[in-house]
């Protein structure tokens, strides 16, 4: 994650409202890092757990944050490619993605000739899911209301 340094060490040493044992872990972090921790610093949770010694790293940096003392980030997911694809897995996944995508698309223009349609909404949703409309308006859906 990333951890940015608000505080000055004159703050962290009179600054009451902070409780003392997150103010020693910040001034260790100083102590530790220097100046790249005011512009932003990567660090892992190894490196933050070396000072904290009273309470959990994620914890103390939620209550630095809260005194605005400290900003941390922490760091966001990623992949890794643990292998190269084997032949034919890559098409593969492009020919399903392309197929996903067609499906997509031809819902998306289904629900959009649902909206535009002036045809009863009722007798649309009924064969769609199998079953016969009865002959006529419903008298129920906006459709058929707002027809003359």
């Amino acid at each position: 994650g990333t951890l940015r340094m608000l505080a000055t060490p004159d703050r962290l040493a009179v600054d009451r409202s902070i409780d003392p044992a997150d103010a020693e872990f910040a001034q260790a972090l100083l102590a530790r890092h220097g100046a790249p921790l005011y512009r932003g610093l990567g660090l892992d949770r190894r490196q933050l757990a070396q000072g904290a010694l009273h309470d959990t790293p994620d914890r103390i940096l939620g209550r630095l944050a809260q005194h605005q003392v400290a900003l941390w980030r922490p760091p966001q997911a990623s992949w890794h490619v643990a292998r190269a694809p084997r032949s034919g897995e890559l098409e593969a996944l492009a020919s399903r993605q392309h197929e996903r995508v067609g499906r997509d698309r031809w819902r998306l223009r289904q629900v959009a000739t649902f909206l535009a349609t002036p045809r009863c909404r009722r007798a649309i949703l009924l064969r769609y899911f199998g079953d016969a409309p009865q002959s006529g308006s419903c008298g129920a859906c906006d459709r058929c209301l707002a027809a003359p």
